[in-house]
């Protein structure tokens, strides 16, 4: 799409620019690599954990690399990353982030935006980017496709942007924003359009059928946050007011002025609207979610750097009168600005967490008295549990969810032997058990416990024949 922004400093600096633009982007792949090195704890316990292991035991049990939860594109990309453990998802996560960089610094430069260059600080310095993306989350994987999709439609390749979007529904929720984003500003409404954006999701309908007996049109249907939200809800003001763990406010603020600037020329191309729409479009979509507690949110700050490739084209617009000879000026001030300001904020390498030193203390303390054997179940629901007990947690004759028991009477979906781990991490909530009722239940003991400050652990086992006499 052709450009009708002002090109003096962009054509008489580009080819130091563009440059910059790889060297910046570079730089940001190195350090999260040093990241990567020095962080010895898991990021994420949870998702981030059971993400991995979708992608792990995809091999031996096919049916997951369609399960809707796990984001069928994610578990594709990160099955063979993943048979080299975590790290193996945390190093494709940075070679996403990297190539995100590119094509967001790409797109700016098509766009004829002076400081196109700087678009890599801003999609990858932010606390919540470093959390995704060392947590093994799939945040990286949508950054990646959205800057694809950007860069796709400021060249007018419709066809395969809708192509590409179509494989994001199959990444994160937040495609919904982007393919409206295409259908009503971008107005991608041909068939071969229509048709390009349904090959991806009908290709993982059907053999989602096929392989793993899902309905016929799952993807669309089989939505996993429906129903009750377990999290609550919250303010309107949650995300503004968490900002520096999502990203810098210097990146915040120099969004805000390239809006206004962008609207103040009431004369743009629709791939600028695009940035627009899409940019507030999936942080006014979390804020919705979360003040009605709506589909699952749980108020996860993380979510919104899913919009950070709209938010850094439109922030570096924000230099576009800037005059020329204070370009390298104003560039180092920035770079600085957002440099120093992620810095102090970052919060990486974490130390290992309660919760993981509690999950790493129950499984030594299960495997020292012998609870698991050959003939008998565990039921739990805390990730990292399974992970420590190098459990194949999608083996239904050896593990389950404590969500899979009647959250009554526990015991009542048990055999004689039967184990169950609860926490009161995700025990109670996930799991849909409270403690109480499993430690009243007659034909459960208690077997012994794991207590890490205010975390939790606490192992049943289902009363044999020789306990009840």
């Amino acid at each position: 799409m052709k450009s009708i922004f002002r090109k003096d400093a962009f054509v008489e600096n580009d080819s130091i620019s563009n440059y910059l633009g790889y060297f910046i982007s570079s730089l940001v792949a190195l350090f999260f690599i040093y990241l990567s090195l020095v962080q010895e704890a898991i990021v994420d316990a949870t998702d981030g954990v059971y993400h991995f292991q979708h992608a792990k035991f995809a091999f031996k049990h096919p049916e997951l690399f369609f399960r809707h939860w796990a984001k069928p594109m994610f578990t594709f990309l990160m099955a063979v990353p993943a048979q080299f453990g975590i790290k193996g998802v945390v190093y494709a996560n940075i070679g996403l982030i990297f190539f995100s960089c590119i094509l967001c610094f790409k797109a700016a430069k098509k766009l004829g935006f002076s400081f196109y260059f700087l678009a890599p600080l801003i999609v990858a310095l932010g606390n919540s980017v470093s959390y995704v993306l060392l947590g093994g989350l799939t945040e990286p994987f949508f950054i990646f496709g959205f800057s694809l999709v950007i860069y796709l439609v400021v060249h007018s390749k419709l066809t395969w942007t809708m192509f590409v979007s179509g494989g994001l529904i199959l990444v994160r929720p937040e495609a919904v924003v982007v393919v409206l984003g295409l259908l009503l500003i971008v107005r991608c409404w041909s068939f071969k359009s229509l048709a390009a954006l349904a090959i991806l999701p009908v290709v993982c309908s059907v053999l989602g059928n096929l392989i793993a007996d899902y309905p016929l049109l799952y993807v669309l249907t089989g939505q996993p946050y429906g129903g009750y939200n377990v999290y609550g809800s919250g303010s309107w003001t949650h995300y503004i007011e968490n900002w520096g763990r999502i990203s810098t406010f210097s990146a915040l603020a120099m969004f805000l002025i390239g809006t206004f600037f962008i609207m103040r020329k009431r004369k743009f191309s629709k791939a600028v609207l695009f940035l627009l729409f899409t940019g507030y479009g999936i942080i006014l979509l979390h804020i919705f979610l979360w003040k009605f507690g709506m589909l699952g949110s749980a108020g996860l700050v993380r979510t919104l750097t899913t919009a950070l490739p709209a938010i850094s084209i439109v922030s570096v617009y924000s230099l576009n009168s800037s005059k020329t000879k204070y370009f390298y000026l104003i560039g180092l001030t920035v770079v600085l600005a957002l440099s120093i300001e992620f810095l102090t904020k970052n919060n990486y390498p974490l130390p290992i967490s309660r919760r993981e030193v509690a999950a790493k203390k129950a499984a030594e303390k299960i495997s020292d008295l012998k609870l698991l054997t050959d003939d008998n179940k565990v039921f739990y629901q805390f990730s990292t549990t399974a992970y420590y007990l190098n459990l194949d947690p999608f083996d239904e004759k050896k593990t389950n969810r404590l969500w899979s028991l009647n959250n009554a009477i526990p015991s009542q979906k048990m055999d004689s032997g039967d184990i169950i781990i609860w926490d009161n991490i995700t025990g109670h909530r996930e799991g849909k058990i409270d403690f109480n009722v499993i430690n009243a239940d007659q034909d459960l003991i208690k077997m012994d416990s794991v207590i890490v400050g205010d975390i939790q652990f606490y192992f049943f086992e289902k009363k044999t024949e020789m306990d009840r006499i």
